[in-house]
């Protein structure tokens, strides 16, 4: 908080997290809140974007990431609050400083960008995304055949069936799901480093 600015830093939190802290009574309301965990569609819920209420949104990303971040998922919630928005892997370095009444956005590049356009937009081609999602992970980079995996809904990871994770998860938390590595990865869930699925 400052004056009458106030930021919302989330890190890496989750839904379940974002849920605690709203249970928890905490005034949360923001004028710029950094989206969650890159812009992955198991942060920034509805109903956390409903109570910080803020004006302005600031993801942190990396250009052409491996893990489709920022989600459609995430780019919806964030068009539907009507929440101005600024990205680094669109806009490159993002500065933002407050009077104490208003805040003030500079960016490197792209100032005018359509940053809620889709998870797509400004991120490398889809084949150079392809070509990023197969390096070292022992698969074909333009394999996108379809294949059974069981995703983690609370942790938003997936496994190939045989990995000793998948004996750990919690029933209520695992879904089997027979989809192509990359629609999964478009889906905001990461690759499990155990199994290299």
């Amino acid at each position: 908080m400052y004056g009458k600015t106030s930021f919302l830093l989330t890190g890496d939190a989750e839904q379940d997290e974002e849920r605690e802290i709203i249970d928890s009574g905490a005034d949360i309301t923001s004028t710029v809140l950094k989206v969650g965990h890159h812009g992955s569609s198991s942060s920034t819920s509805i109903y956390f974007l409903r109570e910080a209420a803020p004006e302005y949104a600031v993801i942190s990303v990396g250009e052409g990431n491996s893990y489709g971040h920022p989600t459609e998922q995430t780019l919806s919630r964030l068009r539907d609050a009507d929440v101005k928005t600024y990205r680094t892997d669109m806009q490159g370095d993002i500065i933002c400083t407050s009077d104490g009444k208003n805040v003030k956005f500079k960016t490197e590049k792209n100032a005018d960008a359509d940053t809620l356009a889709g998870s797509g937009a400004g991120q490398k081609s889809s084949s150079s995304q392809a070509a990023i999602i197969g390096a070292g992970s022992g698969t074909d980079s333009t394999n996108n055949t379809e294949e059974t995996y069981v995703l983690n809904t609370s942790a938003h990871k997936f496994h190939r069936p045989s990995c000793s994770s998948v004996n750990d998860m919690k029933e209520k938390n695992k879904k089997i799901v027979t989809e192509s590595r990359e629609e999964i990865i478009e889906e905001g869930y990461v690759p499990c480093k155990r199994c290299k699925p």
